[in-house]
Formats: C-alpha cells, sequence, structure tokens
C-alpha cells in the first residue's frame, strides 16, 4: 500500500486555499473550522455543480475513503473513480439511504439495503475498486463494516486499455459536506493492500523545537528556530 492522499478537509485550511489541495474545483465548495465530523475542519458543497477534483497516477486499482454527510437524503453521486474525463466507477448514496455502486454510466453492480445514511450525520464510505472488462473487483465498506464484496466484474467503461487517473467528488442538492479524505493504491500483501477503515485525518503543526534538530536552519536566516519553518497553516509556496 501506498498512500497517495490524505486531506483533513479544512482542519487548518481555507476557501482559498482549496486549489492548492485539490486539481481542479468548480463551483463553490466552501471549507469551515467547525463543520467536520468533530467540530473539526469540513468542505460544503451544496449543489451539483460543485466538484473537487483530485488526480493521481494511472493505475488499474484504488482505495478511497471519505466522510460524508448530506442535510437531505436525495440522490447523490458522492464520487467518481476516473480515468481522464471518462467515469468507470460511481459510489452513489440513493434517497431511501442505501449506498450504490455503479458502472458509469448507469448500470448497477451492487446496492445495500435502505435505511444505512440517515440525513444529517457523518458515514464513513470506502471503496476498493478494480477496473477490469471482465475481472473487475469491487469492495465497499460503510463505517468499517463491508457491505458489498464483488468479483469477475466488468468495472470498464472505456472499451480499451482501462485505468483511474483521478477521483472527483460531486456536490449536492441535499448539500454534502466531506471529512477526512484519503486515496491509497492497494499494493503489496495483507494486510497492507486492504481499506484503512473508518479513519480520521488531524492536522497537527509544531509549536516548537524537538530534542533533536539535525538540519540547519538555511532560509530565511531568521528566526534561528527549526519548526517554524513547517508550521505554515496556510500554504504560502515559499517557506
Amino acid at each position: 500500500m501506498s498512500l497517495v492522499y490524505l486531506d483533513s478537509c479544512g482542519d487548518v485550511y481555507t476557501t482559498s486555499q482549496l486549489p492548492k489541495r485539490w486539481d481542479v474545483v468548480t463551483g463553490s465548495p466552501t471549507v469551515s473550522s467547525s463543520i467536520g465530523r468533530r467540530d473539526s475542519g469540513g468542505i460544503n458543497l451544496p449543489t451539483t455543480g460543485d466538484r473537487l477534483q483530485k488526480n493521481v497516477p494511472g493505475l488499474v486499482e484504488y482505495g478511497v475513503g471519505i466522510a460524508a454527510k448530506l442535510d437531505t437524503l436525495v440522490v447523490t453521486d458522492l464520487f467518481t473513480l476516473r480515468e481522464g474525463t471518462t467515469d468507470h466507477i460511481i459510489v452513489r448514496l440513493t434517497a431511501l439511504g442505501a449506498v450504490e455502486v455503479l458502472r458509469a454510466p448507469s448500470t448497477q453492480l451492487g446496492i445495500t439495503a435502505n435505511g444505512f445514511i440517515f440525513a444529517g450525520f457523518f458515514n464513513y464510505i470506502e471503496i476498493r475498486a478494480l477496473i477490469d472488462g471482465a475481472a473487475g473487483t469491487i469492495e465497499l465498506d460503510l463505517n468499517g463494516t463491508n457491505l458489498i464484496s464483488l468479483t469477475s466484474q466488468n468495472t470498464d467503461n472505456s472499451g480499451a486499455v482501462p485505468e483511474i487517473d483521478n477521483i472527483e467528488i460531486e456536490g449536492s442538492a441535499g448539500s454534502l459536506t466531506i471529512d477526512d479524505f484519503y486515496i491509497i493504491s492497494v499494493t503489496g500483501g495483507a494486510p497492507q493492500n486492504d481499506l484503512l477503515g473508518d479513519t480520521a485525518v488531524w492536522t497537527i503543526l509544531p509549536i516548537g523545537d524537538g530534542t533533536t534538530n539535525d538540519w540547519a536552519v538555511l532560509e530565511p536566516a531568521t528566526p534561528t528556530t527549526s519548526f517554524d519553518k513547517v508550521d505554515d497553516p496556510t500554504p504560502d509556496d515559499d517557506a
């Protein structure tokens, strides 16, 4: 397993910093410091025109985890595993509180029972997907429990040699809030090649030098402490 991307979703950054964390920001997603799962930062995508996209190295298999909350239960394409602009796998929340996995654009591969998702509450949703025209696999976990497990599936919507090179999160008319997002490449042997489970992502910045300081302070020369060079709550691209 390699950790490809990890985001606390606004613990120490603001709306204006979203383009520094995500490769494509569409519409008007907003960051708030207190709308996350534990009164921490969160990102709100209140309409279907709001999108966040994270680019990843092209691979046939990825694992993704996200904490998601809808203020109102409506059909919501929570996130999509994509190749360029071609959608492969869609994870959808239904108006009846089920979680559905589709091969784009609309072929249902699996669905949970109704009543797993409730309005106004966070749920942690994870998927591990292998893209293949006949030997594709899907594992979907909700709050750390496996609910969908599929093998020998057609998970390829491209008709070519498939891969995943970006993950897109889509907003919702039900006002979607997200937190604790991760992407992993599911390589290697067990247990390192599996989903991480219900995951909390906290951003912790240093507040002072530790007892070991092996790196000289070069630029800027002052102050002479080391920790202040890496404690930027707002990325500024130069320190």
